[in-house]
């Protein structure tokens, strides 16, 4: 039987490189045909849900605030792309 230590030894570990993104390049990033606002106020995300560097791929009712990529506020800006005014 092998052991996790043992697997992690011979599997060298994959550092992913962070690209931080402007504040354009975030907005742009989203692609609000990926996400569905409840009657709550959650978030539905797809199977490509993006914002920023961030991956929200099929999460269901979730509370997007506080979520911040290199000081840029990520849920305000799904909110302002794909809100209640933008439906």
């Amino acid at each position: 039987m092998i052991s996790w230590a043992t697997v992690a030894e011979r599997v060298p570990a994959i550092a992913q490189e962070r690209h931080p993104l402007t504040a354009t390049q975030s907005y742009n990033s989203i692609d609000c045909r990926q996400w569905s606002l409840n009657a709550d106020g959650t978030w539905n995300g797809g199977p490509h849900a993006l914002l920023g560097n961030l991956t929200f791929a099929n999460t269901m009712y979730h509370t997007m605030t506080g979520y911040t990529d290199d000081g840029i506020d990520l849920s305000a800006m799904l909110e302002k792309k794909c809100g209640k005014s933008k439906r």
